[in-house]
């Protein structure tokens, strides 16, 4: 099951991110100066294309977006929701509040890019195409394959793991220097389907007679929640994979810390977490329903939630730690498929 998301999606990144951090008391190493008029070159497009990929550490340190964005045009859905990420990471992770200087400091990477070819396009822009890789673990990563050659967005493809990922960058000259148009997949590279392709699976659902409710789709959400819990406690991760989807990476990050907790000498004790739905978000406010069978919407869920998790105390030789109860944010997408099998296909939280 495959969605098809336009450029509407930022305003889901807005959900989780928007007005989240307050004033950094550190604001970063400052950028660059003004760069002098850049020529229209490819030469020229590939050294911009770097520039801006390096910006991306003054964005999660500072939460400051205007030098990347500067560099980037408005329209552009991997600039934009990499910016509203990005922050938010750094506000996440502390380093915007810290005196932390580079993400080096805090044992992070940003993005090593490695040229493989530019070229000017022929209609007053330039391609460059790269390889990245993103080095910053827990940062919700936005890869290149989210973006088709045509500009189309396929959600199935936000939960890509963390690692290499061959991108083309398109860029415009405005009179000064290369303008980042838009990151998408390279030409060739694996697409997914949208989801109105299978028209077999569209004539299964459309012919039962019971469709899952937000409530049912609330406590699948509520029910990883308590086995991650499990997992913590006892290890074992088999019913809590049932529920997972094949590229939901948060998920797994998220059953990889329980893991974790599980083979430390800490004991951990309370930490309940209680999901509470904010809003069911529409289908068409994310993505483009037209011609989408309408038995495969009502199986598909994003939901807008808050989670209230209970006071935790970490017990450990070297004594007890307690962390207060905190509530945070946290958008999930599932899905109900033809043999009535929940999918978590994403889980994104914010503080």
């Amino acid at each position: 099951m495959t969605f098809r998301w336009r450029t509407l999606w930022p305003a889901l990144l807005v959900l989780l991110l928007g007005g989240c951090w307050s004033p950094a008391t550190y604001r970063g190493p400052e950028p660059p100066g003004a760069a002098p008029p850049a020529p229209a070159t490819a030469e020229a497009a590939e050294a911009d294309v770097h520039a801006f990929f390096a910006a991306f550490e003054q964005v999660v340190l500072t939460g400051d977006e205007d030098y990347w964005l500067q560099r980037s045009s408005p329209d552009c859905f991997f600039c934009v929701t990499m910016a509203e990420t990005g922050a938010g990471f750094g506000f996440g992770a502390g380093l915007q509040d810290g005196d932390v200087r580079s993400l080096a400091g805090a044992d992070l990477s940003g993005y090593d890019v490695t040229t493989l070819a530019a070229a000017l396009d022929g209609d007053d822009g330039a391609v460059v195409d790269v390889r990245l890789e993103l080095g910053i673990v827990g940062l919700a990563l936005v890869p290149p394959e989210m973006v088709a050659p045509d500009g189309t967005v396929d959600v199935r493809e936000m939960a890509a793991e963390e690692g290499a990922h061959r991108a083309r960058v398109h860029l415009s000259h405005d009179g000064t220097r290369w303008v980042v148009d838009d990151v998408t997949r390279m030409p060739g590279d694996a697409g997914v389907a949208s989801l109105n392709a299978d028209p077999e699976q569209a004539e299964a659902l459309a012919g039962r007679d019971e469709m899952p409710t937000v409530e049912d789709a609330v406590a699948v959400a509520q029910r990883f929640l308590d086995l991650e819990r499990e997992v913590a406690r006892t290890g074992e991760t088999s019913e809590i994979e049932a529920l997972i989807g094949p590229d939901c990476a948060g998920c797994r990050a998220r059953v990889r810390l329980a893991q974790e907790r599980y083979a430390s000498v800490d004991e951990y004790i309370g930490g309940r977490s209680d999901v509470e739905l904010l809003r069911q978000i529409p289908h068409e406010e994310i993505f483009d329903t037209t011609g989408v069978d309408e038995a495969l919407l009502q199986r598909i869920f994003l939901l807008d939630t808050l989670v209230h998790q209970d006071r935790t105390v970490r017990r450990s030789p070297d004594g007890d730690v307690v962390a207060p109860a905190t509530t945070h944010g946290l958008v999930v997408a599932l899905y109900l498929d033809d043999q009535d099998r929940w999918e978590l296909d994403s889980m994104m939280e914010a503080p």
